[in-house]
């Protein structure tokens, strides 16, 4: 899912979007100049024709850029968010994202139970304190992977989301932009950019709170990002596979 909202402003359907909706933009300028013609033909001056000319003027030749400004704040969003994943995954472009999430968490190695865990249980039958403990450690460490697991899955569909809102916001633009030169629409353009930066800044926002978690979890266990990365293998089981699908 971080690696889908990489591409947004290389999407085609935005992109195409954003040139349909451009050109409605340029009709209605071109209506509004008609509407200015005739009003100031007729002698009508309450509709503060000055003033509305001048920003019609300024968003007409905005809204041609509106795509390549939008995906400067996308492009900078992504700046961000690459660092704080790199941070994560210790420097090493090879090592999958969700790898580092996966043996920061322990999941492949709870869901693929160590021998040091059967030992336990297969002690406790002559040790109930050995079975109490690590009875304790199961359901500790369950509850704790499976809110861990929530709250991962609940952000990749955000992040899903944000891929879906930012390319719908790009190609609503022109007319977003265009708005704000009419008088009593003024607020649907700043709708439009209340929106659009709240998306921009969620991903590198909960990005740099992932690598916090990580951090906080490797330095629990007494290791760093890339020696807890590179101690644990690529994992095929069940956890490690839903973790790459989440990430």
């Amino acid at each position: 899912a971080v690696n889908f909202n990489a591409d947004i402003i290389h999407s085609t359907i935005a992109l195409q979007g954003w040139l349909v909706m451009r050109n409605f933009a340029n009709l209605a300028i071109v209506v509004s100049i008609i509407f200015i013609a005739v009003a100031t033909i007729i002698g009508r001056e309450e509709y503060n024709i000055r003033s509305f000319l001048a920003r019609l003027i300024v968003m007409a030749l905005l809204i041609n850029f509106t795509f390549v400004i939008s995906g400067l704040f996308v492009d900078a969003s992504s700046v961000f968010t690459n660092f704080f994943k790199d941070k994560i995954i210790g420097g090493n472009a090879q090592l999958a994202f969700s790898e580092t999430i996966n043996s920061s968490l322990g999941i492949a190695q709870f869901l693929e139970p160590s021998e040091s865990l059967s030992q336990n249980f297969a002690n406790a039958v002559d040790k109930l304190a050995n079975l109490y403990g690590a009875v304790k450690d199961l359901f500790f460490n369950t509850v704790f992977l499976l809110v861990a697991g929530v709250i991962l899955a609940n952000l990749a569909v955000l992040y899903l989301v944000r891929y879906f809102a930012i390319v719908t916001l790009l190609i609503i633009a022109p007319l977003a932009w265009i708005l704000y030169a009419f008088p009593g629409l003024e607020h649907y353009s700043k709708q439009w950019w209340r929106t659009f930066l709240q998306w921009i800044v969620f991903l590198p926002v909960s990005m740099f709170f992932i690598y916090l978690g990580v951090i906080s979890m490797i330095n629990f266990n007494g290791g760093e990002v890339a020696a807890a990365t590179k101690s644990v293998p690529a994992h095929d089981g069940f956890g490690a596979k839903h973790m790459n699908l989440l990430f």
